[in-house]
This record gives C-alpha cells, sequence and structure tokens, in this order.
C-alpha cells in the first residue's frame, strides 16, 4: 500500500514428483507354446495427490524408430514407417492417465516365438518424474517339434532324406514307409498346406476376421491339436 503499513506474507507449498504403485513387480508366465500368448494382469495405483501420466518403454529398443511419449517426434520419414516388430514382453495398454488415488489393472502379455528361457525388464516411465518403475518378466517358450525317420527291423534311425531303390520306367515303382515321432510333451497338429481342405476353409474365415494388430496377429481361443475353428467364427 503507497504510504501505507507494510504486510508479511509467508507462502508455504508442498513440492512433490508423480508416483506409482504396483501391485506385483514379478511375473512368471512358466511354459507357453510357440503361436499362443498368455495374458497377466497387474494393478497400477497413484498415491500421490497430483496427477500421473506413464508410458511403457523396452530396454534395448531403437526408442528413436518408436513413439514413447505423447507426440511424436519428427524425424526420418522411412525409419517412421518402418513396420514393428513382435514383442515378447508386451504392456496393454502401453501408457495411461491417472488421478489422485485412482486404480487401474493393466494386463502384460507374453508371446514366445522360439523354446527358450525368457527374462525381460519392462519399464514404466512416469511424466515429470525421476522415478521408473521396473517390472521383472519370464517365461519359457515351447516350440512343436517332430522327427522323421525309418524303421530299420526294430530299430528307429531318423533321416533327413527318403533314398528309394533303383526301378525301370514305366514300373509300378517304389515305395518307402517313414515314421513321424512326437518328441514334445504336448499334441502336435500335422497338415498339408496346398491339400487340406480344412486348412483351406479356415485361411478364408481367419482372413476376413477383423480386429488384427499392426504386426497382423489376432487373438483368439486357444484350440488343441485336431480341433476345427470354433462354430462362432464358423458363421462368420
Amino acid at each position: 500500500v503507497t504510504a501505507g503499513p507494510t504486510f508479511h506474507l509467508r507462502l508455504k507449498a508442498i513440492v512433490t514428483m508423480p508416483d506409482l504403485n504396483v501391485s506385483n513387480d514379478t511375473l512368471d508366465f512358466a511354459t507357453v507354446k510357440c503361436g499362443e500368448c498368455k495374458i497377466a494382469t497387474i494393478q497400477l495405483k497413484n498415491p500421490q495427490e497430483i496427477r500421473c501420466e506413464w508410458v511403457a518403454i523396452y530396454p534395448g529398443e531403437d526408442t528413436n524408430s518408436k513413439q514413447v511419449g505423447r507426440f511424436p517426434r519428427r524425424g526420418n520419414i522411412s525409419t517412421s514407417r518402418r513396420k514393428p516388430s513382435t514383442r515378447i514382453f508386451e504392456v496393454l495398454p502401453p501408457s495411461g492417465s491417472l488421478l489422485p488415488g485412482q486404480k487401474i489393472n493393466v494386463q502384460i502379455k507374453f508371446t514366445p516365438t522360439e523354446e527358450i528361457n525368457y527374462e525381460s525388464r519392462v519399464l514404466l516411465r512416469i511424466n515429470q518424474s525421476s522415478q521408473r518403475l521396473m517390472i521383472i518378466c519370464r517365461g519359457v517358450g515351447l516350440e512343436p517339434q517332430i522327427i522323421i525317420g525309418q524303421m530299420h527291423g526294430d530299430i528307429f534311425e531318423p533321416t533327413t532324406s527318403i533314398i528309394f531303390n533303383p526301378i525301370l520306367t514305366h514300373s509300378q515303382g517304389d515305395e518307402q514307409d517313414i515314421v513321424i515321432r512326437n518328441p514334445c510333451m504336448f499334441p502336435i497338429e500335422l497338415y498339408n498346406l496346398e491339400f487340406d481342405k480344412q486348412y483351406l476353409e479356415e485361411e478364408k474365415i481367419l482372413r476376413l476376421l477383423p480386429g488384427y494388430d499392426e504386426n497382423n496377429n489376432i487373438l483368439l481361443p486357444t484350440r488343441t491339436a485336431g480341433d476345427k475353428l470354433p462354430a462362432e467364427l464358423q458363421k462368420f
């Protein structure tokens, strides 16, 4: 106040950073067959009194060619159009925002591509915060395999080539018996891509289904070896 008394003001503020609590930071998916996936659910909670925005990042992934924030980076056009690779462990949804005290269920999908032991870290980066949540993911892939061979007496001998006996032209030909064995601990299915009518019909149906992701994958109920597509899909 001009030519008046002086007033002293005391200003107080609480400075805090966004934070997240996770219900489980270690996930064990056990064994999953290649071509299938398993999904685990975790819960995120915002314990602070401010809004929290987060995004999933994957260590070792080329972040220059992927959008890791809310806004895409400007860069090489050919790099931005590069086809994304399938992630072994993937967070769904990949990002989100939580109000103070709010909770959300997040899914982590495990999709093995070969028969090995997988272990990876998935990080949740929090906007305007120096802290990151780390989730350890483990799993084992199971790949269907077969062994082709021939019986020589009572002995099975694996082979990669079938040798036929010499024959004359225009004769009855020669036949060789082969044995196919399944060394896996689960049943597998064999079919011919060109002559199996059931496979050809199912492929026509699958091509018409909506819901494929950016990697041309779609999630469907699992089927045991030899089963057909569900009746709901056959009527599609």
